[in-house]
């Protein structure tokens, strides 16, 4: 009888213990269209906001992917190409602290593709949370940021805008991209 006991009891305290944690990306609110994007902090990363599962941030240090695993995330999304310099190896730095490492990149509007939105909202909706998204300044993962809280959400336009704009969306040439990418999924439905 013990030997059912003891797993039920440390099973317990593991979701007690789980549920002590307070931080948004451990225990974070529902999504959707009631949910508000909320400015949060990742050590000295200049642009961070939080939402759901999701952490969006222009780029990270080394010291902030440590952060990161110890408050529970699960996958880096990196939108940045693999020749932009960021002072360390990145992807090793990730997946040596046990998170998931995935790079749908591009660096250039014309490289902001319908096949590069699907990709990355296929990536949002299927890797594991918390998730962290970043790249350079916030641009990038704002653009995408846009195209997923519309049609993965079913967020009004002008709000996902704002949220885009928030985490970092400044180049109209993007805007423009998700705003014709979100027109042309809405009108194939």
């Amino acid at each position: 009888m013990h030997d059912r006991i003891l797993p039920l009891l440390a099973s317990f305290a593991l979701a007690v213990a789980g549920c002590a944690c307070n931080r948004p990306c451990c225990n974070p609110p529902a999504e959707g269209a009631s949910a508000a994007l909320a400015p949060g902090t990742l050590g000295s990363t200049e642009r961070v906001h939080q939402l759901g599962g999701f952490m969006l941030a222009s780029q990270p240090g080394e010291e902030d992917f440590r952060e990161a695993a110890e408050r529970g995330v699960r996958t880096v999304v990196d939108q940045r190409k693999s020749t932009e310099q960021r002072g360390f190896d990145e992807i090793t730095v990730v997946q040596s602290l046990g998170m998931t490492y995935v790079n749908p990149s591009f660096s250039k509007p014309e490289e902001l593709t319908d096949a590069m939105f699907a990709q990355t909202r296929e990536v949002m909706r299927s890797a594991e949370r918390p998730i962290l998204m970043h790249c350079a300044s916030g641009n990038r993962t704002g653009a995408t940021w846009l195209a997923y809280r519309v049609l993965d959400d079913g967020v009004e336009f002008d709000e996902a805008l704002a949220e885009a704009k928030s985490v970092g969306l400044t180049s109209p040439e993007y805007e423009t991209k998700a705003r014709q990418y979100i027109e042309r999924q809405l009108a194939a439905k």
